[in-house]
C-alpha cells in the first residue's frame, strides 16, 4: 500500500485494488479474508460467536468492526434463537445508523452482498480457529505497542532490575487487560432468586436416586463418570438417560466414537417396543415387523426430536469438542453423552495412555463448561475390574487419569456371583450421600429398570466374599 492510498476497510478494498492492476500486501489480505470470515460466521450463528470475546475495536477492516458492533446491537434489540440467523437487513440498518454516510443506499447493498454472499464457515472453524486467532492477534498488538520501548532498553540499560520490574508490571497490566482488570464481587452480593422452582444450572438426569444425592441434577458444565466392564450395563445407562432426557423435555447429544448407532437405535426399540422386543432380535431382523414399526412409532412420540447423535469411530478430542459446540449452538442440548472416553483419540499422543485421558478428560470438561452443558462420560475398567462379583473402588476406570479429581459424579455399574446389576455412588461433589449403592433391575433385553434401595450394612458387605468368575459376558 502507498501513502496515497486509503487504509483498506474490508477485502473489497483489496480485491478492487487487484483488480485494478495494483499491488497488494499479501499479509494484509489474508488477515482481511480471515474478518470476513467470522463476520459472516456472526450473522449466521450469532448466539455462538458474538459472546465469544471478540469486539468491535479489534477488527483491522474497519468496516468489519462497524459490522461487529451492529450485530451485537442488533442481537440485543430482538435476540434470536439457538441456529437461527441475523437478518442482513437488520445489520445493515443498524450499520447505517453508525455511519449513514459511508453505508447508504446502494453502496451499503454492495458492501453488504460482498461480505455476506459466501456460505458461512463452519461454526466449530469459526470459534476454534477464527475468534482466538483475532483475540490473540489483538493481545500481541497489545503486547507490541505497550512494551515496544521497554525492547528497546534491553541491551542499553545499567538499572536491570528496574527495568524488569517495570516489564512485568507493564506484562500484568497486558495479561488483565482482557476482562477489563476486574476485582471479583463479594459472593454475598451474588443474585439468587429463591422464588424461581428450576435452577436453570441444573439439568436433571431423570434418575431419582442421582438426582437427590446430586442436590438436585447434574450441574452445567460438570462432569459425571459412569464406569463399567464388558455386559455391565454402561450403554444401556447411557440409553435410560437419553430417553429420561426427553421425558424432561430437556436436548441431549449421544456421542459414540466406537460402536455403531445401531447398537443404540436397537435398544431403544427395544425399549419402547411391546410387548417387549430383545435388540438382537430387531437387529437380525427376526422380530415381528409390525412390533418394531409401533415401537419407531412410539420412539418417534416419545423423544420428540429431543436425542440426537453423532458418530465417529475413534474420533480425536477436537473433533468430539467441536460436535459438542456445533450440538450446542445449532440444536440447543443441555448435557451430552461420550461413549466411551477410552476411544476418543488424543490429538497429538503422548505415548502414555494415563496421560492422554487426563488431558482429554480436561479438554472435554473445559468445552462443556464454555458453553454449558452437563458432560457424562462412558468410562471402560481395567481389565482386573472385570471380574463378575468384584466390587470395583473409584480408580476401576481404565486408564483413569484425573478421572476422580475433575469429576463432580462417579457412578460405577459391576454385577454380582449371581448377574445382578449393581451400582454405586463413591463420589458425589455434593456430599449428600457418599457410597450408595442399589441393586438395578433389567429385563430379559438388558434394559435397565428401576432401581432399587441396598440396605445391607456397610460391614456386612465389607465382609462379603468377593465372587471369582470370568470377564462378564
Amino acid at each position: 500500500m502507498t501513502d496515497q492510498e486509503p487504509k483498506a476497510r474490508s477485502l473489497r478494498d483489496l480485491q478492487i485494488r487487484k483488480a485494478d492492476g495494483c499491488d497488494v500486501d499479501e499479509e494484509q489480505f489474508r488477515v482481511l479474508r480471515r474478518e470476513n470470515e467470522l463476520f459472516r460466521a456472526a450473522i449466521a450463528y450469532p448466539k455462538a460467536l458474538l459472546p465469544s470475546g471478540v469486539v468491535a475495536g479489534m477488527f483491522e477492516g474497519a468496516d468489519y468492526g462497524v459490522g461487529w458492533a451492529a450485530a451485537i446491537s442488533c442481537e440485543k434489540l430482538a435476540p434470536v434463537a439457538h441456529g437461527d440467523a441475523l437478518r442482513v437487513e437488520s445489520v445493515l440498518s443498524e450499520m447505517r445508523r453508525i455511519d449513514e454516510k459511508r453505508y447508504e443506499g446502494q453502496r451499503g447493498d454492495l458492501w453488504m452482498a460482498q461480505a455476506t454472499s459466501p456460505p458461512p464457515v463452519d461454526l466449530a472453524y469459526a470459534i476454534d480457529v477464527l475468534a482466538k486467532e483475532m483475540i490473540a492477534r489483538h493481545q500481541l498488538r497489545i503486547w507490541r505497542s505497550r512494551t515496544g520501548k521497554l525492547n528497546e532498553q534491553i541491551d542499553k540499560t545499567q538499572d536491570i532490575l528496574g527495568l524488569h520490574a517495570e516489564y512485568l508490571t507493564e506484562g500484568l497490566g497486558i495479561t488483565i487487560s482482557h476482562d477489563g482488570g476486574q476485582i471479583g464481587e463479594g459472593i454475598d452480593g451474588m443474585p439468587w432468586d429463591a422464588t424461581v422452582a428450576v435452577n436453570p444450572n441444573i439439568v436433571k438426569t431423570g434418575f431419582p436416586q442421582i438426582d437427590r444425592a446430586a442436590g438436585g441434577g447434574h450441574g452445567r458444565g460438570e462432569l459425571g463418570v459412569v464406569g463399567g466392564g464388558t455386559n455391565h450395563g454402561k450403554s444401556y445407562f447411557a440409553q435410560r438417560y437419553l430417553v429420561n432426557q426427553a421425558i424432561l423435555r430437556q436436548n441431549v447429544l449421544y456421542i459414540s466414537v466406537e460402536d455403531s448407532i445401531d447398537l443404540m437405535y436397537c435398544r431403544m426399540l427395544s425399549d419402547f417396543s411391546t410387548p417387549k422386543l430383545r435388540p438382537v432380535h430387531i437387529r437380525e431382523r427376526s422380530a415381528d415387523p409390525a412390533v418394531v414399526a409401533a415401537a419407531m412409532d412410539s420412539m418417534k412420540r416419545g423423544l420428540e426430536g429431543r436425542v440426537r447423535y453423532w458418530v465417529k469411530k475413534k474420533a480425536t478430542v477436537s473433533e468430539v469438542c467441536n460436535a459438542i459446540r456445533r450440538h450446542r449452538f445449532m440444536c440447543g442440548i443441555d448435557s451430552v453423552v461420550v461413549d466411551y472416553l477410552q476411544a476418543v483419540q488424543p490429538d497429538r499422543t503422548s505415548n502414555n495412555k494415563t496421560q492422554d485421558t487426563s488431558l482429554a478428560v480436561n479438554d472435554l470438561k473445559r468445552c462443556c463448561d464454555d458453553v454449558g452443558v452437563a458432560l457424562w462420560l462412558l468410562s471402560q475398567y481395567s481389565r482386573e475390574q472385570y471380574k463378575d462379583g468384584a466390587e470395583p473402588d473409584i480408580n476401576a476406570c481404565k486408564y483413569a487419569g484425573d478421572i476422580e479429581n475433575e469429576s463432580e459424579l462417579i457412578v460405577l455399574l459391576f454385577r454380582d456371583d449371581e448377574q445382578r446389576l449393581h451400582a454405586k455412588m463413591p463420589k458425589v461433589k455434593w456430599a449428600q450421600a457418599q457410597g450408595l449403592r442399589y441393586i438395578i433391575d433389567t429385563d430379559e433385553g438388558g434394559c435397565l429398570g428401576e432401581w432399587r434401595d441396598d440396605f445391607e450394612e456397610p460391614k456386612k458387605r465389607e465382609e462379603r466374599p468377593k465372587g471369582g468368575g470370568g470377564r462378564g459376558r
